[in-house]
């Protein structure tokens, strides 16, 4: 049975969303323009005067509000056969019993950090992206390694401010010619060594470079490997709150202005606009 309002509209995400229906549907599709439906309301100065505001950005002002998400994974311990210290415990309120929540280690992936109630990081976005490809970006040359970012800034006339998931950790990468690595975790299609069976890097590694044509096109695995440090940025489109809890209700400048709740850097500006900052880009 289809799901009608999930499906049909494209507001499902990727994972529910069909190449017939055409291009992923945005809020202003079926709700109309923001100026337009703000009208007569505490926000619509706000909106008005905010026109480069993704509509996410206000109505989804915390994300993982119920169910916890893991903001932080670190592949680097992963092998052992308890929780090494260096693993923060479960924060208060998550349960780390395995069905309700996610433990915070795993022999097979390493250490998970989880949140709830997590705000966004802001950036601008008009569709395109940094992505690292294997075989074809791969390279690393500073730290945190970017595995995935919105690429504009405001000086794009097409973007606008989206909310995103900011998901640190660290991840396998070749320690001489400073490339990441993707290495072969599980089955034995790929070569004789999945990383989840016999807990041996170089040897999964040997086995990912060996099977993938990027791989065997450049210099392969040299043999030696680190973990270095990770950042990406994942959009973020779900868990739309009921309007009373949306940023800026009632005329709230303060959801997010002077008391530093943005990276005003990370958008092009010095500081926040509101107490005197001023856009860094040329």
């Amino acid at each position: 049975m289809r799901r009608a309002t999930l499906i049909d509209h494209g507001i499902g995400g990727m994972a529910y969303h069909s190449t017939d229906e055409g291009v992923m549907k945005e809020c202003e599709d079926c709700h109309g323009a923001a100026t337009s439906i703000h009208v007569g309301t505490s926000v619509e100065n706000t909106v008005r005067t905010h026109e480069r505001l993704a509509c996410q950005v206000c109505h989804i002002p915390t994300f993982s509000r119920k169910v916890a998400t893991y903001v932080d994974w670190r592949w680097g311990v992963a092998g052992l056969d308890a929780r090494p210290a260096s693993c923060a415990a479960a924060p208060t309120g998550v349960a780390a019993d395995g069905v309700t929540q996610r433990t915070t280690y795993v022999k097979n992936k390493g250490c998970f950090t989880w949140a709830t109630n997590v705000r966004p990081s802001l950036r601008y976005y008009d569709g395109k992206w940094n992505r690292m490809i294997v075989g074809f970006n791969d390279k690393w040359t500073t730290q945190p390694v970017d595995l995935g970012s919105p690429s504009a800034s405001y000086l794009d006339a097409s973007a606008k401010i989206y909310p995103f998931k900011k998901m640190t950790g660290n991840q396998v990468a070749d320690a001489n010619n400073k490339t990441m690595m993707v290495p072969h975790l599980y089955g034995t299609v790929t070569g004789p060594n999945p990383y989840w069976a016999k807990f041996d890097w170089a040897a999964s590694l040997t086995d990912a470079a060996n099977y993938l044509p990027a791989y065997n096109a450049g210099p392969g695995f040299t043999g030696a490997f680190e973990f270095v440090e990770t950042v990406m940025l994942l959009k973020v489109d779900h868990e739309v709150a009921p309007k009373e809890q949306a940023y800026g209700k009632d005329n709230g400048c303060a959801d997010c202005h002077f008391a530093d709740q943005i990276d005003w850097t990370a958008l092009g500006w010095t500081k926040d606009p509101a107490t005197g900052g001023t856009q860094t880009l040329p």
